[in-house]
Parts: structure tokens; C-alpha cells; sequence
């Protein structure tokens, strides 16, 4: 009896036991959430739609976080809504109020939303799988009204991405376009992610880190552009996609508050100088170029000529030969000259053709770009060669054919033959007439350039005089100024190091330049805020030219102190004082201040410049302070 109840005794404990460790493990609840942001969209508009994984998570009962990524058994599709993503995002929080933990932990799927016309829309109820639990995501309303003659444009208006591509192209064809950025005034840009490609089907040029922007007027409406040049050439055929994407921070103009808007910076662009004093929020954009696929396709066979070796585009070609009449064995240059727009990079030396009485040496090849892809330009191909025979001569045939993708046909260019009159060597026996030519003595290979004498094995005695050459005398010059150049780029390099002074002093010279170049852009602006922002640099540049001292972190008090030590003439220390304190004033001034007097704009820019030039002229050789970095790139 009692070993019956030890064994009833021993079964309890052993249940209690798995229930407490069962119980420490159990799997927190998941609050889950779902909704639009904002909840009213214009037509047109982008927003988000949110959906929220909130585990509240009890340390003492041994809870841990669920993870991993959430899988979408079949998202809802809403006519109306072009919903893309989602972008998913993790995160956890911990609170302490008396002494009582409260921790959670959220898994965030975000999607982007886009109102193609007005109307109230739901996202249904719909199922996805999370942790090996499946979750019901709940219903959720959007609100789309028309967009009204009083509401802002469109975000796809104010900010777009665009690129022009020829409806067809051909395997290998390459063309240059300009992949642009367009943001309207107004819009102020914090950040932005180098453009992405996709599509495999290509050969692109590497996109630049720091594209060229320009101000351009689009459908009544003022824009910064900013482009960057392509060189593309299709590889693959078929129907292929060719699209890029970026993302953009930005804060657009109906995020602003009044006081908010009085900083606003002509363009969208702000001084680095204000980001200090700046607490809006902003939001990153992503734009996408939406091209169609586009059609590539193989060259045609039918009329490709023998000659053929690659070129694509429209050309033009013609030859020259340096000689007109030289003697046996003395070396010619055929050159041949293709111009025009296309594949270069694809474009070999064609063959010659008929040259029994001649002995080729070997070609060379130089191109001269008119544009910064390369798809413009000449190309010449020079072609060494030495007749075997005196008489009268015809060089070798030459043929340069080409693919024109807007005639959809082949070209082939004859460029013919040039007559040359071939003359024996004096100690070469002439031929008697009648009778057949002395087969020529084997030329041997040489370059004919580097033979001190027109007859290779005759010595020749340098002389003074040969070593005075113009163009010996040319050469060692050209030498000792290389040597010199040498030198002194590796002391450069080696100040950039070790002297800090000279490091900002040579940073601030090419900064000064560009900020001036700007400062004179803006003189006649409505809103006076980019010139003063530009004002500003100009004077720190310049500051720290001559002080040898990095000057982005003075106050305005240290600025007017250095500008006293600088002993500047006595009509500009009050010019730059003003300017200084009309800074000043707009900057924390609280409230939106007149329009500057244009006049007064140009006597300030005018000032500035007397600045730079004084400082140019009148450094102060002292080290900056030690606790200052500098960056000697």
C-alpha cells in the first residue's frame, strides 16, 4: 500500500514539474495591428500601409521573442491602390515604472501605397504565417478624395526620375542618354542613394557619385535637375527590362510649418550651417523610371558584307598616306580616319587587301573623344608599310564597313587605292627594260623611326652639333620638367601630412572659389537665405586661408576678431561686419525678414571678393590648435 502511494506521489511531482517547465517556455500573445498612414490621401498621393506584430513579452514567465520573417500566403489585391513591398523591420522596447518591467518586441511589414484615384478603399482580412503561427491581419479603410485647384501637385510630380531609350536597339549598339533626377522648387533633399539598375541584358557605364544639377522650367513650373550621363549597349536579345530605382530623403512643402517655411532655401537646397537649427521631419521616397521592356534585337545576316567587324552606328571614313614618292625598303604610313557616332570601343583595324608588293609592319590605333562617354569621336588606324619593289605602286585595298540602326541596313565604304612612285637605291641595281624586276632583298622588321640614318647599317658619329639639337634639346627638357614635377608633388603630398595649416589652407582655396562661384548665382533671388548661406562659407574659407585654422565651429564674435587681426583695408572691414550681422540677424531672428536690396547684394559679393584676394596675399604663417582635426584627403 504504501509503495502504491509513493508511486502516486512520485507520478504528481513529475507532472508538476513538466507543467512548470512547459510554463516557463510558453510563446508570448501577438497584438496585431494594421492601418493606413495617413488615413486621407490625395489623388495621386503616395502614403503607407502598416501592419504591427506586438509581442508583450513576461520575463518571469521565461518568455522569449518570437522571430523570423513573416510569410504572405496571398496578399489582397484592391483595384484603385498600386501596393508594393513590403519592407520588413524589427525592433524591442523596455519600460521600467515602480519597479515593474514591461518589455515588447514588434515586427513591422511596411508597404507603400499609391492612390491612382479618389474613392474609400479596404484591404480585407487576410492571413499571413509568422513563427509557425498563422495571424489574421484585420480590415483596414482608406479615404481618396480629389485633388483640388488648392492642393499641392502630386508627389510623383514634385519628385520623379526619368531616362529616354530608343523604342528598339540592336545586340552591341551602343548609346549615350541621361538618366535625370527632377526635384521642384521647393522640395528640400537631405539624402539620397545612388541610383540602382536592374536588368541583366546590359553593359552600362559606372554611374557618378556626384552628378552636374541644373535649373530647368517644366510645365510652368521651376525644377532642379541633376543627370547622370550613360553609355548603354544591349548584350542579350529578346524583349529585356532596363529600369533604375533610387531612394530619396525628403521633406516636401506641405510638411512645413510657417516658421519652418521661412528657411526655405531657393531650389530645395539648404546650407550645411542650418542643419543645426533644423527639427523637421523627413521621409525617404522611392522613384523608379517605370520603362517598358524594351525590344533587342540580333544584327540581320542577310547584306552583311566580309568586311564587318562589329560597328554600329553612323560613320563616315576616308585614308591619306603621308608619301606620294619614296625608295625601296623607306617605310610609308596608310592612315585610315573612321569619324562620326557609335561603338567605337568595338571598331578594329580593318585588313588590307592586295599587298603582295608591299611588306606590312603593323598597325596603331588613337581615338579622340567628343563626349565624356565616348560614343562620339574620331578613330585612326595608321598602318606601316615598305615596298619590296621600285615602279610605280598602288597601296593595298581598304574597306571599313558598318551596321546603321536608323536605315536598319549595311554600309560598306571603299576608300580605294593611293598611287605611290617607288625609286631604287642608289646602290641597288635599276632593272633592264624588258625584263623582269630583281626579286626584292628580305626587309627585316625594324620600327624605321628609331634608324639613326636612312641607310640601316651605316654608323653615324654624334656630333655637338647632333646634341643640339631641337629636338634632343627638347626632349632633356622635357625630362628635367617632369623630374621637376615629380618633386614637387611628392613635397606636396608629403606637407598634406605633416602640415596641417598648409592642408586647410589648401582646402579652403578650392572651397573659397566654388562658394563664390555660387554666391553670384543667387544675388538676384527672391529669398536672400541661399546668398547669406553662401556669404557665410565664403568668409569661414577665407577665414581659415588665413589663419591656417579650420573655422566651421567660430561664433561670430571669433570670426570678427580674426577678421581685426587680418588688417583688412578700412572700407571692407564694415562691409563684412554688416554681412555678418544681417547672418545673424535672419538666424535667429524668429520671424521672416525683408527681401535684401540687390544693390546691396552686389557691394557685399564685391567685398568678398577683396576678401579672398587680401587673404591670398597676406597669410598669417601659425599653426592651428591641437585639438582641432583637419581633413588632409
Amino acid at each position: 500500500m504504501k509503495t502504491k502511494f509513493l508511486k502516486i506521489g512520485l507520478l504528481t511531482l513529475l507532472i508538476h514539474a513538466f507543467s512548470s517547465i512547459s510554463g516557463g517556455q510558453t510563446a508570448p500573445d501577438i497584438d496585431v495591428r494594421a492601418a493606413f498612414t495617413p488615413p486621407r490621401l490625395l489623388e495621386g498621393d503616395t502614403g503607407g500601409y502598416r501592419v504591427d506584430l506586438v509581442q508583450s513579452i513576461d520575463s518571469g514567465q521565461g518568455q522569449r521573442a518570437l522571430s523570423g520573417t513573416p510569410q504572405i500566403d496571398q496578399f489582397p489585391e484592391v483595384a484603385g491602390l498600386r501596393i508594393s513591398g513590403p519592407h520588413v523591420q524589427t525592433g524591442s522596447r523596455t519600460e521600467i515604472v515602480n519597479r515593474n518591467i514591461t518589455r515588447t518586441a514588434s515586427t513591422n511589414l511596411i508597404f507603400e501605397v499609391r492612390a491612382e484615384r479618389a474613392g474609400t478603399y479596404q484591404i480585407p482580412a487576410w492571413t499571413l504565417q509568422f513563427a509557425g503561427r498563422s495571424i489574421r491581419v484585420p480590415a483596414t479603410s482608406l479615404e481618396v478624395v480629389e485633388r483640388g485647384d488648392d492642393d499641392p501637385p502630386p508627389v510623383s510630380e514634385q519628385v520623379f526620375i526619368e531616362m529616354n531609350l530608343p523604342e528598339k536597339l540592336y545586340v552591341g549598339q551602343t548609346i549615350a542618354t541621361d538618366l535625370q533626377l527632377f526635384i521642384q522648387r521647393g522640395v528640400d533633399v537631405r539624402d539620397y542613394r545612388i541610383p540602382q539598375r536592374s536588368g541583366d541584358g546590359f553593359l552600362v557605364s559606372p554611374i557618378d557619385q556626384n552628378p552636374q544639377g541644373t535649373n530647368l522650367l517644366r510645365g510652368g513650373e521651376a525644377f532642379r535637375v541633376f543627370s547622370w550621363p550613360l553609355r548603354i549597349t544591349p548584350v542579350t536579345a529578346g524583349e529585356q527590362v532596363f529600369n533604375f530605382k533610387m531612394d530619396l530623403l525628403t521633406i516636401l512643402p506641405d510638411a512645413r510649418s510657417a516658421a519652418e517655411d521661412a528657411q526655405r532655401r531657393p531650389g530645395g537646397f539648404r546650407s550645411p550651417f542650418d542643419q543645426f537649427f533644423d527639427r523637421r521631419t523627413a521621409e525617404w521616397l522611392d522613384l523608379e523610371t517605370n520603362l517598358d521592356p524594351i525590344p533587342v534585337l540580333p544584327l540581320p545576316r542577310e547584306g552583311r558584307p566580309e568586311s564587318f567587324s562589329g560597328a554600329i552606328g553612323t560613320f563616315d571614313a576616308h585614308s591619306t598616306i603621308n608619301e606620294t614618292t619614296l625608295m625601296v625598303g623607306d617605310p610609308l604610313t596608310l592612315t585610315l580616319e573612321i569619324q562620326g557616332e557609335g561603338n567605337f570601343d568595338r571598331i578594329s583595324a580593318p585588313p588590307l587587301e592586295g599587298a603582295a608588293e608591299w611588306q606590312i609592319l603593323g598597325s596603331s590605333q588613337t581615338f579622340e573623344a567628343d563626349n565624356v562617354l565616348e560614343t562620339e569621336g574620331v578613330k585612326r588606324f595608321r598602318y606601316t608599310l615598305v615596298p619590296r619593289q621600285p615602279g610605280p605602286l598602288q597601296t593595298p585595298e581598304l574597306n571599313f564597313s558598318f551596321f546603321d540602326p536608323q536605315s536598319e541596313t549595311y554600309r560598306e565604304l571603299s576608300l580605294g587605292r593611293k598611287s605611290v612612285q617607288i625609286t631604287a637605291r642608289p646602290d641597288q641595281p635599276a632593272s633592264v627594260a624588258g625584263e623582269a624586276p630583281l626579286p626584292p632583298e628580305p626587309v627585316t622588321e625594324r620600327a624605321p623611326f628609331l634608324s639613326p640614318a636612312s641607310n640601316p647599317g651605316k654608323t653615324v658619329l654624334l656630333t655637338k652639333e647632333s646634341l643640339l639639337t631641337p629636338t634632343v634639346v627638347s626632349l632633356n627638357a622635357l625630362s628635367a620638367l617632369t623630374l621637376l614635377g615629380l618633386c614637387l608633388f611628392t613635397r606636396h603630398r608629403q606637407r598634406l601630412k605633416t602640415d596641417t595649416a598648409y592642408a586647410i589652407r589648401r582646402r579652403a582655396r578650392k572651397s573659397v572659389k566654388v562658394s563664390l562661384s555660387k554666391l553670384g548665382n543667387h544675388i538676384s533671388d527672391l529669398d536672400p537665405h541661399s546668398f547669406l548661406a553662401r556669404a557665410e562659407e565664403t568668409i569661414r574659407y577665407c577665414l581659415s586661408i588665413h589663419s591656417g585654422r579650420s573655422t566651421e565651429a567660430l561664433t561670430d564674435k571669433e570670426m570678427l576678431a580674426l577678421l581685426t587681426h587680418a588688417a583688412l583695408p578700412e572700407e571692407l572691414l564694415p562691409k563684412i561686419e554688416a554681412c555678418l550681422a544681417e547672418i545673424e540677424r535672419r538666424r535667429y531672428g524668429g520671424q521672416r525678414k525683408p527681401a535684401l536690396d540687390v544693390e546691396l547684394r552686389r557691394d557685399w559679393s564685391k567685398a568678398l571678393r577683396s576678401l579672398f584676394q587680401c587673404v591670398q596675399t597676406k597669410p598669417v604663417k601659425t599653426k592651428p590648435s591641437p585639438s582641432r582635426s583637419v581633413d588632409t584627403r
